[in-house]
């Protein structure tokens, strides 16, 4: 069952199958289905999903992995702005929309000195109508020397690690 779960989160990240399996068989997380399953494990302890339905819908009692859902769209961005963005080039920004609200999150890498870490910033809007926007501030620790950047370097096992 665990297994499932990790599916279901590798789906989230990456898509759709068409995305997920290149014409060798091979994934965005791996050589082969076992490679992308230990992944996803990974994945999924860094924020804390217990269910593939968090970013997957069940039809007719079935997980149906190929629609695409608002937390599918987050997941996908989120993997590969910060991910993929803060390792390469030590900064990233992300806008998406969460309940049809714009939410933006920067991030800046800073590798040295006193402030060293991933400093993040999040502006979310206001729950109300005319309600100014919350600006909220996190630093986070760079990951160990030579180790990249990854899902649970910011979230820590958490899904909403900056507003908690």
């Amino acid at each position: 069952m665990r297994w499932m779960t990790a599916l279901c989160l590798s789906l989230a990240i990456a898509g759709s199958s068409s995305v997920v399996h290149a014409a060798d068989g091979s994934t965005i997380f791996g050589e082969n289905r076992a490679a992308t399953l230990r992944a996803m494990k990974k994945v999924q302890r860094s924020l804390g999903i217990k269910s593939c339905l968090h970013c997957h819908v069940k039809e007719s009692g079935k997980v149906v992995y190929k629609t695409d859902t608002e937390h599918k769209k987050i997941a996908r961005s989120m993997y590969f702005a910060f991910v993929d963005t803060l390792n390469t080039t030590g900064k990233a920004n992300l806008e998406f929309a969460d309940h049809g609200k714009t939410v933006k999150i920067s991030a800046v890498r800073k590798a040295k000195g006193e402030d060293a870490g991933i400093h993040l910033t999040m502006v979310v809007p206001g729950k109300k109508e005319g309600e100014a926007p919350q600006t909220l501030k996190k630093q986070v620790a760079l990951p160990a020397k030579d180790q990249p950047i990854e899902c649970g370097t910011c979230h820590g096992g958490k899904l909403h690690f900056v507003t908690e």
